[in-house]
């Protein structure tokens, strides 16, 4: 009896054990910025990094760009292929601590509408769907000159 005892506590124990760690195994973390870019740098193809220490601080750099403020954004990589009048956009926002989500988005969804008009009144070629995707801390907005690196770019971020 003690011995069917001690197997079963053993048996227990080994698969909450396992159990444990799988779901260890199972959880993602988000990978740097620098990586992101780094996974996409194909889809990145005749874009300009727009770099924020062009700017005199961060807080100018996402005014000029974004509408926003260091008030919601900790840190943004942007590259854009308007300089090279084509229609791909990439946005990675990480929001602060206390950023206002819903301004955030409200300001992104502005911007990328005012893409679209560029690209309708022929300032700029190439598709036009955007995609903005909220995945913890960061905010992506997403837009390529291609259909099928658009894709790329839109399932890669939701799958993060």
């Amino acid at each position: 009896m003690k011995r069917n005892f001690a197997i079963t506590c053993i048996t227990a124990l080994l698969v909450l054990f396992s159990v444990g760690c799988s779901q260890k195994a199972d959880e993602k973390t988000m990978p740097t910025d620098q990586e992101i870019v780094e996974a996409l740098s194909d889809c990145l193809e005749d874009t300009v990094y727009q770099d924020p220490a062009a700017y005199p601080s961060l807080n100018d750099f996402l005014q000029a760009n974004l509408g926003l403020t260091e008030q919601d954004v900790s840190d943004a990589v942007l590259y854009m292929g308007a300089p090279n009048q084509n229609t791909t956009f990439f946005l990675i926002l990480t929001k602060t601590e206390d950023g206002d989500t819903q301004q955030i988005l409200e300001k992104l969804e502005n911007k990328m509408k005012a893409q679209v008009e560029t690209a309708e009144m022929g300032y700029m070629s190439g598709y036009t769907e955007y995609d903005i995707i909220e995945k913890e801390n960061k905010i992506f907005a997403i837009m390529n000159q291609d259909a099928e690196k658009f894709t790329q770019m839109q399932t890669y971020c939701n799958e993060l």
